[in-house]
C-alpha cells in the first residue's frame, strides 16, 4: 500500500488485486454511483456531474482497473479538469472505500481544488476570433457565434427552431430548452427559470442563421448531418474543449460565451436594463450581482464621455 498526496489529498493506493479476485473499473463505480445519487440529488445536478464525468474523466480512466489507479494516472487528470470534476472523481473513489474497492481516499483531508474561473469569465475579442476559427464542424461553429452574438444558453440555442426567427424584423424568440446527458434522456422543456424573451440580431448573426438556413431541413436549427439528429448537450462541451485546445486559448465552457456577450455589451455602456433583458435574467439584481467585475469598465466610459464634453 502506498501514499501519495495529490492537490493536498492523501490517497491511499492499494497494492494490485490478487490473482482471481475480480476487477472493478472507475467506469463501472461511475455507473454504480451515479445511479445511486439519482434518488438523492436534484436533476441538474446529476446532468451536471455526469457532464463533467463524460469530459474530464471517464475518456481518460473509465477503462483503468480500480486496483491499477495511480497517483500519476490520477494527477493530470485533476490538473486538467474543473474543480467540479474533480469533486465528482473524488466523490466516486471514497464511495468505493465504502464497499471495500478502489483507492482509499481519506475523507476527512480536504483536497485542494484548481483556483475555479470566477462567474462571468469571458473571452476577448481576439479569442472569440480564434475559436471561431478553430471550431468545427460547421454546427458547432454557428453555435459558437449565435451564443457569443445573443447571450443564449446551450440548451437553448439547441431547442431554437426556426419558426422562432423572424428574419424580417431582425430578432428570435427564446421559447424552451433542451436538457439530456445522452440521446435516449433528451427532453425539450421551457428555458431556465422561465425565461422566455424576444432577442434582437445583429448583422452578423442574422447572415451566419440566414446561410444556415439554406443547408438544414430540419425544424430544429442546429442539428446533426446527415439525418439531422438532435444534438446531445455534451456533444457542445466537446466540441468546446477541442476548439480551445485548437485555437490555443485558455480552456472554458460553452457556457462562458454567453458571459462573453454580457461583458462585453456592459463595458461599452449598454444600459444594464437591455444586458438584463437578452440574457433573460429574472431581474436586474441577477444581472448586478453576476457581472459586478464590470462596473468598473462601466465608470470609465462615463468619464471618458465626461471628457469629450
Amino acid at each position: 500500500m502506498r501514499l501519495n498526496i495529490i492537490h493536498g489529498a492523501v490517497i491511499i493506493i492499494p497494492r494490485p488485486p490478487t490473482k482471481g479476485k475480480k476487477k472493478v473499473t472507475y467506469r463501472q463505480l461511475w455507473d454504480q454511483w451515479i445511479a445511486k445519487r439519482t434518488y438523492d440529488l436534484c436533476e441538474s445536478t446529476i446532468i451536471a456531474s455526469s457532464r463533467n464525468a463524460n469530459v474530464y474523466i471517464l475518456p481518460y480512466i473509465g477503462s483503468a482497473d480500480l486496483g491499477d489507479i495511480t497517483a500519476s494516472l490520477l494527477q493530470p487528470v485533476m490538473d486538467n479538469a474543473s474543480p467540479e470534476a474533480n469533486k465528482v472523481l473524488m466523490q466516486v473513489l471514497r464511495y468505493g472505500v465504502k464497499f471495500g474497492v478502489g483507492c482509499e481516499v481519506l475523507s476527512d483531508i480536504h483536497y485542494k481544488h484548481r483556483p475555479r474561473a470566477s462567474a462571468g469569465e469571458a473571452f476577448t475579442l481576439a479569442e472569440i476570433n480564434l475559436l471561431i476559427k478553430a471550431a468545427r464542424p460547421d454546427w458547432f461553429r454557428d453555435m459558437v457565434i449565435i451564443a457569443f452574438r445573443t447571450g443564449m444558453r446551450r440548451g437553448e440555442l439547441l431547442a431554437l427552431k426556426w419558426e422562432d426567427i423572424d428574419f424580417d424584423l431582425g430578432y428570435l424568440q427564446v421559447r424552451r430548452s433542451l436538457v439530456g446527458e445522452t440521446r435516449d434522456m433528451i427532453q425539450i422543456r421551457a428555458p431556465k427559470c422561465g425565461s422566455f424573451r424576444r432577442i434582437r440580431l445583429c448583422d452578423t448573426a442574422l447572415l451566419t442563421l440566414m446561410e444556415r438556413k439554406e443547408h438544414v431541413s430540419s425544424d430544429f436549427v442546429f442539428t446533426l448531418p446527415p439525418d439531422n439528429r438532435l444534438i446531445v448537450p455534451n456533444d457542445v462541451s466537446h466540441n468546446m474543449v477541442k476548439a480551445c485546445n485548437r485555437a490555443g486559448v485558455r480552456r472554458r465552457r460553452f457556457h462562458d460565451l454567453r458571459h462573453t456577450h454580457a461583458t462585453m455589451l456592459i463595458s461599452r455602456g449598454v444600459p444594464l436594463t437591455a444586458v438584463s433583458e437578452r440574457m433573460g435574467h429574472t431581474d436586474l439584481t441577477t444581472t448586478l450581482r453576476t457581472y459586478t467585475h464590470v462596473i468598473p469598465d462601466i465608470q470609465k466610459v462615463a468619464v471618458d464621455i465626461l471628457n469629450d464634453l
